[in-house]
């Protein structure tokens, strides 16, 4: 029997909980002060519900054959910028996670396991995102860039890694100014010069996206 995509992806999903889990609805027996009692909706579950909500428009939308190069290339850019603001946040929940679990004397190495067995299995991923964590404590501006989609995750780590060498020298597209191997893909950011040598994050870095 010829197994297709959507038996491989119902196996996978089911395999991991997403799909088959509805049951009956069932009507509460619990009295109103113990339903008063329950905890509060986690605002960051809420958000993420929001998040998936907005994704699942996109997916209602007609064919994408029809759009215009340029409705495309603004699209392309937007997505872009919104990609690199929720890299921020996986920065971030990787940071809080990696706090969590070390306060209790558990490893960092521990960070990544627990991160690639949520959803996808990725450990080398979810390492270089605890990684670029640590590496933003001393970069807060390129941090915060990244966090507005100014540039991508991989522009902001070459950027913490090395924005102090950049400042002093620049790189390719001029003196202070990111070139293609470092910007591209139609985001470009300055590295204030004025900043001391080796000030771990080289003044202010200054993004420029499609919102």
């Amino acid at each position: 029997m010829k197994i297709t995509e959507r038996d491989s992806l119902s196996a996978h999903l089911a395999t991991a909980g997403v799909v088959g889990c509805a049951s009956p609805a069932v009507v509460s027996t619990r009295s109103p002060a113990a339903i008063a009692a329950q905890p509060a909706p986690d605002p960051v579950d809420l958000l993420l519900d929001e998040l998936h909500d907005v994704l699942d428009r996109f997916g209602g939308l007609p064919a994408w054959e029809g759009m215009s190069v340029e409705s495309a290339r603004r699209a392309s850019g937007r997505l872009g910028s919104a990609k690199a603001r929720i890299d921020g946040v996986l920065v971030s929940v990787a940071s809080a996670l990696r706090s969590a679990v070390t306060s209790t004397g558990v490893s960092v190495a521990e960070v990544s396991s627990i991160m690639s067995g949520e959803f996808g299995g990725d450990r080398r991923d979810a390492q270089a995102l605890v990684t670029l964590g640590e590496q933003l404590q001393q970069a807060p501006a390129t941090g915060s860039v990244l966090s507005s989609g100014g540039v991508s995750r991989d522009q902001a780590g070459v950027i913490a890694r090395g924005v102090g060498g950049v400042a002093g020298h620049g790189v390719a597209g001029g003196p202070g100014r990111g070139g293609a191997g470092v910007a591209g893909g139609g985001t470009d950011f300055d590295v204030d010069g004025s900043a001391a040598a080796g000030d771990a994050d080289a003044g202010s870095v200054r993004g420029r996206r499609g919102r």
